[in-house]
């Protein structure tokens, strides 16, 4: 492991490096898809911009940020509202939001305007109808309810707002559905389970009948997460949703087996019997580090010792592991070592252990030791042409900013903090 110094030192010039090559908005890879995106698009470098200021070059790293906002809504045309922090109009509110944490004044009036569209209970319940109307047809879709595109998300951004005086009847709407999509049915299975439509053309192949998705990004995971930081933060006595969060906890440690890398989750499963091949991962998204930081938030919010040594538990197993070693093939936050390295560091925070501290930090190291590498590295090439937050050397970037200020004001983005 290096030394503090120069850890420093071989982030900052990563850090300033990036920020000199995508200074300009025209020189980000701009493609209609991504345009409005948060994940991969230029509204993602409004944040590591953002974050850029409070470190080095301050004025002029707030100034580009505020070019890269000012570019997006110069390309405004007909945009609509998408129920998700991550894309169209909702991401601009969302990047709005962080960059004004220490400068309203700049941002009051557009934010507002950004509010009277985003803010409308009408719209809300109408969508939420639709949702509810989909569950009783079990005619559910991953994305009505995950951490990215679905409920989870908007919830997430409803609870980050809690500066607007309508959020709290927004937030318990859209938990209402949250907690519906977490109950079983009158089968006793989940009303999230994910019928065969509705899969992509690979799940098909796999899961003939449907299936039931556990992970943090896409699956049950998700809205663990949100109910969970929902408790702690919003409403503590509401015993429904306490109530939830329970049975989903007691699910997913029936489903928890052991495999020759320890302690790991089917990601996907049709039954108890007919699972995905049992693949540890280590990733947010899909790896058991990822579910096991949900069930530690769900710890939390009901109480549950048993539950938050589990979840420590998962973490302590790969610390033996050279960071190398485990089942990454990306140093992307979404299925890299930048989310991987950031979850640690967050339980570091959270409980004080200081191995926790010592295996962020280990694994910090790789990824500078990649990028000293990077001829080498292949996925690091591609994820170099992708530089936004979620799937590109974005995300990268906010974990090492996050790592040196060991603060952030984005990681409640994935339902993590």
């Amino acid at each position: 492991m290096i030394q503090q110094a120069e850890r420093r030192e071989k982030i900052y010039k990563i850090l300033k490096d990036y920020a000199q090559r995508f200074q300009n908005p025209l020189s980000f890879p701009i493609t209609e898809n991504n345009l409005f995106s948060l994940a991969s698009g230029p509204l993602g470098m409004v944040v590591i911009y953002n974050e850029f200021s409070k470190l080095f070059s301050k004025e002029k790293n707030k100034k580009i940020a505020h070019q890269y906002l000012a570019y997006c809504n110069s390309k405004l045309n007909n945009m609509h509202l998408t129920h998700s922090p991550w894309f169209g109009f909702e991401a601009i509110s969302t990047v709005v939001q962080i960059i004004s944490k220490n400068d309203k004044r700049n941002y009051e009036n557009y934010a507002k305007q950004l509010d009277n569209y985003i803010f409308n209970m009408k719209i809300i319940k109408e969508y939420i109808n639709r949702l509810d109307n989909l569950l009783i047809q079990k005619n559910v879709h991953k994305h009505h309810y995950d951490a990215i595109y679905g409920m989870s998300s908007l919830a997430r951004y409803m609870i980050f707002r809690n500066d607007n005086r309508h959020y709290n009847a927004f937030i318990d709407v859209i938990v209402s559905y949250l907690t519906d999509v977490l109950t079983n049915d009158n089968e006793q299975i989940l009303n999230c389970y994910i019928p065969f439509h509705n899969q992509t053309d690979m799940e098909k192949q796999d899961f003939p009948y449907g299936h039931l998705d556990l992970s943090l990004s896409h699956g049950i995971a998700g809205p663990l997460a949100l109910l969970s930081i929902y408790s702690i933060h919003v409403n503590q006595k509401n015993q429904k949703v306490i109530n939830v969060i329970n049975d989903t906890i007691q699910l997913l440690k029936k489903l928890q087996m052991e495999s020759i890398d320890g302690k790991i989750w089917p990601k996907k499963i049709q039954s108890f019997s007919h699972q995905t091949t049992h693949v540890r991962n280590d990733s947010w998204c899909y790896g058991e580090e990822g579910i096991a930081r949900a069930l530690y938030l769900a710890s939390k919010a009901i109480n549950d010792k048993d539950t938050e040594n589990l979840a420590i538990n998962v973490y302590k197993q790969i610390c033996s592991i050279s960071p190398e070693q485990i089942h990454l093939q990306s140093t992307t936050f979404c299925h890299g070592y930048a989310g991987l390295a950031h979850m640690f560091n967050q339980m570091y925070n959270d409980t004080g252990i200081n191995t926790f501290k010592k295996y962020g930090e280990s694994l910090i190291d790789y990824i500078l030791h990649i990028y000293n590498e990077k001829n080498k590295y292949k996925e690091l090439k591609k994820e170099q042409e992708k530089p936004g937050i979620l799937e590109g050397e974005g995300g990268i970037m906010l974990t090492l900013t996050s790592y040196l200020l060991d603060k952030n004001d984005w990681d409640w983005l994935f339902l993590i903090n």
